[in-house]
């Protein structure tokens, strides 16, 4: 039976990774909350990730909002971190889904030279990062009129050096609603401008505490001025905008938000509104029960990924391994219940054995996970939202193809087209038998330069074996592989 824990940033990372060619050397450590491992995938607007330990085992991640990763001894935001690097987590308590929720997280240069100076480009970098989204703290008090916030971050001393000097008590700040991924929904609108009346200095005793806390008068408290939320503050004359198409939690102007799992998520931050369990809140309740004749709710399925094993007779179920511990599940299909390959509607047995697939199952009369109700390959996950790679470098020798994630050109308030940031990163595994397709022809793992866009297919992550492209489509052929067959 498939456990009833199911990591969020599986649902979120293990769509777009791969795994890697062996780690660098890692030091070995006597401290039992200490880990380590080669970084190998990034969530940026999730604020999630993988890597592997030195045994090849893959891991995920997902950094608290008080948590910031530090590279080169500076704090940084997780699109600084390249690939490849080896990172130190000192091991918080897992969350509720399982995923480990690191105190702290930094590089072998922070680790080891901590009297060595930052590179001043870099901590400037951060510094314009932070201010053109507010500085993020966690709301301690409210009454009637003021809003009390305690602030984040890992290195309290060069946030007090940073930021202190830019507020006082009586000037203007604009108090803003971000949730834990720290997004914010719509700065200039969803704000409320206040004024400060008092800053406090304390012992930092936790983790990601900038030992600084303020109290702002508000004209009006918004639903989110809650304690315990989390909210971003800009400083007075800060300039107040919205974050990128994407990392935003609002889609703007003219286009809608393309990627799905970038929306705002309603089981995440509404889980009051659900009576069962899901993959993002609500632990202590029961799972959906399907019931005839009903079609079930959103966000009630529980999400898996496995290597297809094997297709029935009916190709109405099967058998996968599922990732990581190679368990072998029984599944089968829902009334109307559905297959994506390639981008388009299947048939079970359109999907080739060996794939890695993502299943979204319910319970069966016993409570096991064996109700599915989509079953889908790699390719038409990218394809459902909107998504491709681009390449970065391809280190042929080493059997890595490092890619950044990106959705398409969208509109911005003005009417004209911008391609938003990229919204993470990842390694992926090649080797000689990983097929490459362009326009239905086959092309060559030559063809993988820096720029060229993709999509691909995987095979599953199973121990001592890990996942690895079966098939990489190029270009314009993102959109003929749905119309091929060639590939099969």
């Amino acid at each position: 039976m498939i456990g009833a824990r199911i990591s969020l940033v599986v649902l979120v990372i293990a769509t777009y990774t791969c795994a890697i060619a062996p780690l660098v050397a890692e030091e070995p450590s006597n401290d039992s909350t200490l880990r380590s491992g080669t970084l190998v995938a990034l969530d940026y607007i999730h604020r999630t990730g993988q890597y592997r330990d030195k045994r090849g085992e893959l891991h995920d991640f997902t950094l608290a909002p008080n948590i910031t990763a530090q590279y080169l001894n500076t704090e940084v935001d997780l699109r600084e971190l390249p690939l490849g690097i080896v990172l130190h987590f000192t091991a918080g308590d897992e969350s509720p889904n399982g995923t480990l929720a690191p105190t702290a997280v930094e590089d072998d240069f922070t680790r080891s030279r901590r009297d060595a100076p930052a590179t001043e480009q870099q901590r400037q970098k951060f510094a314009e990062f932070t201010r053109a989204r507010g500085l993020a703290g966690r709301i301690e008090q409210t009454d009637a009129a003021t809003v009390t916030v305690a602030f984040f971050s890992i290195d309290a001393d060069r946030f007090k050096k940073t930021w202190l000097p830019e507020f006082a008590v009586g000037k203007d700040a604009k108090v803003c609603v971000a949730n834990d991924e720290l997004r914010t929904w719509n700065p200039p609108v969803d704000g409320e401008r206040g004024t400060v009346t008092k800053i406090e200095e304390f012992e930092v005793v936790e983790p990601g505490s900038a030992g600084v806390r303020m109290t702002f008068k508000v004209t009006n408290m918004l639903e989110g001025f809650r304690r315990g939320r989390i909210v971003r503050i800009f400083g007075p004359g800060w300039k107040v905008q919205d974050q990128f198409y994407g990392e935003s939690l609002m889609g703007y102007g003219f286009g809608r938000m393309l990627h799905e799992e970038l929306k705002e998520n309603p089981a995440k931050e509404y889980p009051d509104q659900f009576p069962f369990r899901t993959e993002f809140g609500n632990f202590e309740k029961p799972w959906y029960r399907l019931r005839e004749g009903v079609a079930p709710p959103p966000y009630s399925e529980h999400v898996v990924y496995g290597t297809l094993t094997s297709v029935d007779s009916s190709d109405g179920g099967g058998k996968f391994a599922l990732d990581r511990t190679g368990e072998i599940n029984d599944f089968r299909l829902i009334d109307k219940g559905t297959v994506q390959a390639r981008g388009k509607s299947a048939k079970l047995s359109d999907l080739p054995l060996g794939a890695r697939c993502r299943f979204q199952l319910y319970q069966d009369e016993q409570g096991k996970f064996t109700q599915a109700s989509l079953v889908s390959d790699a390719f038409s996950r990218l394809a459902t939202n909107f998504e491709t790679y681009r390449v970065l470098t391809f280190l042929r020798e080493e059997g890595k193809l490092r890619v950044a994630r990106q959705i398409p050109e969208v509109k911005d308030y003005n009417g004209d087209m911008q391609r938003p940031p990229d919204i993470g990163a990842c390694e992926l595994r090649v080797n000689e038998q990983s097929r490459v397709w362009r326009y239905a022809r086959a092309a060559s793992l030559d063809d993988l330069r820096e720029g060229v866009v993709l999509r691909v297919n995987l095979s599953g992550e199973l121990p001592g074996k890990p996942s690895t492209c079966t098939d990489i489509w190029l270009g314009g052929e993102i959109q003929e592989a749905t119309k091929s067959t060639a590939a099969k």
